[in-house]
């Protein structure tokens, strides 16, 4: 969960550098009656109760936890997940998240084609905002990632990523992009290599491509 909020929040200093008036991004955590919610690390982190006027404002939703099955029988945050739901357009669980959604007969639901302007992203009625296994925390953070990467741009995920990730850049590229996306990434990244390299002397249209060809090759 930490991680996820660290690339909102990164992806918000990065809109704010290109003169932005606003965040783009607004992270809110959820839990099943708000109050105070220790992550597995022991850290205290305060959640809201889930309330019928926040769910309208949804435009991304990540459930984590949602193991105790309790959870099904909390009328109100069953209603609110299914209100917050048909709003939302992209919905990931995790950690028990994508089983409570199972449960409650609500369907995941990945990037759409409508740009997510100004996400109130909510994270987990009645779960553990902390509690990320391995492998669901990598395909929420590729979620994540192609919800930035569709509203900001493919470089700026791709920032994110060496920012964040260094060692996993390739990997989290092509699953978060694309093949198509992440080769064409690299071939400008090369081409500009190229032109700041030669920045110094007389170079052409004809040059830069001639090194996009290579880079190809």
């Amino acid at each position: 969960m930490g991680r996820l909020a660290a690339m909102f929040e990164h992806a918000n200093q990065l809109s704010r550098a290109r003169s932005a008036f606003a965040d783009r991004y607004e992270l809110r955590l959820y839990s099943a009656h708000g109050g105070p919610v220790r992550s597995p690390s022991g850290v205290q982190i305060w959640t809201d109760a889930p309330r019928m006027p926040d769910a309208s404002m949804i435009h991304a939703m990540f459930v984590l936890g949602g193991e105790d099955p309790a959870s099904d029988h909390d009328d109100s945050l069953v209603a609110w997940l299914h209100n917050a739901h048909q709003r939302a357009r992209v919905v990931k669980g995790a950690s028990g998240g994508g089983k409570l959604l199972a449960r409650i007969r609500l369907h995941q639901k990945g990037p759409g084609t409508a740009p997510l302007t100004s996400g109130m992203l909510g994270s987990a009625p009645g779960a553990n905002p902390g509690a990320d296994a391995s492998g669901d925390d990598e395909g929420i953070f590729s979620t994540a990632l192609s919800i930035v990467a569709h509203d900001m741009g493919y470089e700026i995920a791709q920032e994110i990523v060496n920012s964040m990730m260094p060692g996993a850049t390739r990997k989290m590229t092509g699953a978060a992009f694309g093949p198509r996306e992440a080769r064409a990434s690299e071939l400008i990244r090369a081409a500009a290599h190229h032109l700041r390299v030669n920045s110094a002397n007389r170079i052409s249209i004809a040059d830069a491509a001639q090194a996009a060809a290579m880079s190809e090759r």
